[in-house]
């Protein structure tokens, strides 16, 4: 359909799709295309995308899936770890397009996979809060105090003047 070298891989031609009906795409595509994605170090370490192009009525549809895998920090021990992630999205552009560009659909959706809580495993145990020890590793030596929000309102008393 067209020569998909990395400046044009995320442009189509609508009048082939119209033509066709129906257009499939599969997307190799550079991490280093959309690194200004993700703030801080180098967090997207592959990117494939699978599009499939709809003329329908007045209108083209386009349905596509997102595959990465992300350098992630575990956010209880602070391990290093890389995990996979997929979204779909799906757009709707005018008949009457000369070409698709599915640029900023990509980034909008790999943007939006980091997830707000990453964890290495679902038991990882984090660090001490004490001595910073990974407690995945073993057991620590500090004391650990049981600790309670609540604690403050142990000699409360209704009616009685607190200073």
């Amino acid at each position: 359909m067209n020569d998909k070298n990395n400046e044009n891989q995320f442009v189509f031609s609508a009048s082939e799709i119209r033509q066709a009906g129906t257009y499939s795409a599969e997307l190799n595509i550079l991490p280093s295309e959309f690194a200004d994605a993700f703030p801080g170090r180098d967090v997207l370490k592959k990117l494939s995308a699978s599009l499939e192009f709809n003329a329908a009525g007045d209108e083209i549809l386009l349905n596509g899936k997102i595959s990465a895998s992300l350098a992630l920090d575990c956010s209880r021990c602070g391990k290093s770890i890389i995990k996979s992630f997929s979204d779909v999205f799906d757009e709707s552009f005018p008949y009457s397009v000369e070409y698709i560009n599915v640029r900023e659909n990509i980034r909008e959706t790999v943007s939006l996979m980091e997830p707000m809580k990453v964890l290495c495993s679902e038991k990882c145990k984090g660090r001490c809060p004490h001595c910073g020890k990974d407690l995945n590793e073993g057991k620590c030596s500090c004391v650990q105090e049981n600790f309670s929000p609540f604690a403050a309102l142990k000699n409360f008393r209704p009616g009685k003047k607190m200073i």
